[in-house]
């Protein structure tokens, strides 16, 4: 992927997370070890959803969560970051272990989120033929009162 479209990506990502950051938590979902979506809802409604939108030959999970979600909730959302890596020994035993057909190419993306009340990060791996997106985006769906 050329640098040009991850310098998109990161930007669009970015202008997500920033209307998320501030806001009060109300309740999580899907923050959990083979989930394909993760959801964290806002008072008032708001979301911001992380999940990959399937094409064909490719598959995006969490394969870890470190802290407990549930420390996010009923505090502020201040912390909201992603950083992606491709290291190959860690990603090939994780393909292993989830069964996967595709172990072409692979991508780890980290999300770290923090509230006043802790931290959670969200390790999902993504895996495919070489040909698909293993990306993970990020939708923050605003709530009109």
């Amino acid at each position: 992927m050329s640098d040009i479209w991850e310098e998109e990506l990161a930007e669009a990502r970015e202008s997500e997370f920033v209307k998320a950051r501030g806001r009060k938590v109300s309740a999580v979902s899907g923050m959990e070890i083979g989930s394909e979506r993760a959801v964290i809802v806002f008072e008032g409604g708001s979301s911001l959803t992380l999940f990959h939108d399937p094409d064909c030959c490719e598959s995006v999970e969490i394969a870890d969560v470190t802290g407990d979600p549930e420390d996010l909730v009923g505090r502020h959302l201040v912390l909201c970051e992603c950083v992606q890596s491709t290291d190959e020994a860690r990603a090939r035993a994780a393909i292993a272990r989830a069964g996967c057909f595709y172990e072409d190419s692979h991508t780890w993306t980290f999300y770290k989120l923090g509230s006043d009340g802790g931290y959670v990060t969200l390790r999902w791996l993504g895996w495919s033929n070489g040909y698909y997106s293993e990306r993970v985006a990020v939708k923050f769906t605003e709530v009109a009162l």
